[in-house]
């Protein structure tokens, strides 16, 4: 391959990204090398014997009118099935509308008093800390106090992180997690009511065929051919030297680079001993993916829901979607088929027995009734991401605080879900945007009023902006 001037490694949502917004610009000398044969990266589909499964539990919801634009022109207006979060908590036998803490008049009487106490305590305390909550766990004491922490926070959440809550930081929190009013919290309770409107996702859009993975091979697809590479993986950049060497020995030149590939990856890709050290401080979890098929009819109890929360530790997965809900051409026939997905969580501290993972799904499927019968099972799908979960952890702002402004000395922007490794900006319209935001940057086109690259810069910003 040709020296360029713009390189990008990976053909993610943040790749496509910056490649679009430098094609837009009029710019053709840039390659996107990715080592797949197809485009899409960790928001890819898989296509088995008529059944569609995503790459993860993947629903498009938008910070911005620039990624709505790129999602209108990979599938068009008509490409598109638009749903309004139907998400639910299943624990102690009962349904629980979610968010959890909006809706704990569901619990039994004795638990949600307890919830409740906890609440009031909490709220009365807010302003009286010296110094902010040290980590994740301290934020959620001190946020909804002893009832919601115990009973559901930290079993769920780690059951999803797949880490201890204490060694997590608190500063990725932003929209991420409902924070509770007491006053509405009590109303709902005075009242039984279900309170279900809360968050950035509570509608969002899904393709109509082809799974999350449709619109990204859309998109990748409105490219120059010219300027894509797939089936390259890179073993090496050589940072002084500005150039990138592939499996089976090709090497390609470049001015700027954008890489997509994991940081730490990234680091031992350098050879630099300083950024090897430094990348130890990132730290992620692994997620299985398990897809189940079914013969028959969907439960009624389960259709019209997205996806459903299990913080229970007696079953494996901690979320589960109901994946034919998005779309019926995930299924071979809609009339005849329903399909599921569901997610587990593995690290070095939540150890998970690969070999029996499935059976323990099926089981734990069919033993909380989220499955009918053993026997309704007709088709099973599992992928393990290496990679599944960014972790927030207590050295990850220093690790980055001393990789980022390393690598961009040699012209090298790490981006990306596990390029930036800052779970608060990993959804995919927020890769999609750093990537496009990079190619505004080395293009010279910042926005005055946002500044250069504001979702790396100023992610609170960006979020809040979506929600006001």
């Amino acid at each position: 391959m040709s020296d360029v001037e713009f390189l990008i490694i990976g053909g993610g949502p943040c790749g496509l990204g910056a490649a679009r917004r430098l094609v837009q610009a009029g710019t053709t000398d840039l390659r996107v090398l990715e080592r797949s044969q197809v485009f899409g990266g960790l928001a890819g589909s898989a296509y088995v014997n008529g059944w569609t499964w995503d790459y993860g539990c993947h629903v498009q919801h938008s910070h911005y009118g620039e990624f709505d634009r790129a999602m209108m022109e990979a599938l068009g207006e008509d490409g598109w099935y638009h749903h309004e979060r139907a998400s639910w908590v299943w624990m102690q036998q009962r349904w629980v509308p979610y968010p959890f803490q909006n809706n704990i008049h569901r619990l039994d009487p004795a638990d949600c008093a307890r919830c409740l106490d906890g609440l009031r305590e909490a709220s009365a305390k807010q302003g009286s800390y010296d110094l902010p909550p040290a980590d994740f766990d301290q934020w959620a004491q001190r946020t909804f106090g002893a009832g919601i922490h115990e009973l559901f926070f930290v079993p769920y959440n780690e059951k999803v992180w797949a880490y201890p809550l204490a060694s997590m930081n608190a500063h990725w929190i932003g929209d991420r997690v409902a924070v509770p009013d007491v006053a509405r919290v009590e109303r709902n309770v005075a009242e039984r009511r279900d309170d279900v409107a809360w968050g950035p996702n509570s509608t969002f859009r899904y393709p109509k065929r082809g799974g999350t993975g449709a619109a990204w091979k859309g998109l990748a697809d409105l490219l120059p051919d010219a300027i894509t590479a797939p089936g390259s993986t890179v073993v090496a950049v050589d940072l002084p030297g500005h150039r990138v060497r592939l499996q089976g020995g090709e090497s390609i030149g470049y001015k700027q680079l954008l890489s997509t590939m994991p940081l730490d990856l990234l680091a031992r890709a350098t050879g630099d001993a300083a950024l090897i050290g430094h990348a130890e401080g990132l730290v992620s979890s692994s997620t299985h993916v398990i897809g189940l098929g079914l013969k028959g009819q969907m439960p009624e109890v389960l259709q019209g829901m997205a996806w459903i929360y299990y913080p229970e530790p007696d079953l494996p997965f901690h979320r589960v979607t109901l994946y034919s809900n998005y779309s019926p051409a995930n299924v071979p026939d809609a009339s005849r088929h329903w399909s599921i997905m569901l997610e587990v969580s593995q690290s070095p501290w939540r150890v998970v027995d690969e070999e029996r993972l499935i059976e323990d799904v099926l089981e734990g499927a069919v033993r909380c009734g989220l499955v009918p019968a053993r026997d309704d099972v007709i088709e099973v799908w599992h992928k393990k991401l290496v990679r599944g979960y960014p972790t927030p952890s207590l050295t990850r702002d220093a690790a980055l605080a001393a990789l980022i402004p390393a690598l961009e000395a040699h012209d090298v922007a790490s981006r990306g879900r596990f390029g930036m490794w800052r779970y608060e900006i990993s959804n995919q319209d927020h890769t999609f945007m750093q990537g496009s935001e990079w190619a505004d940057r080395v293009l010279g086109r910042v926005d005055q009023e946002a500044g250069p690259e504001p979702t790396v810069n100023r992610s609170n910003w960006v979020n809040a902006r979506h929600r006001e």
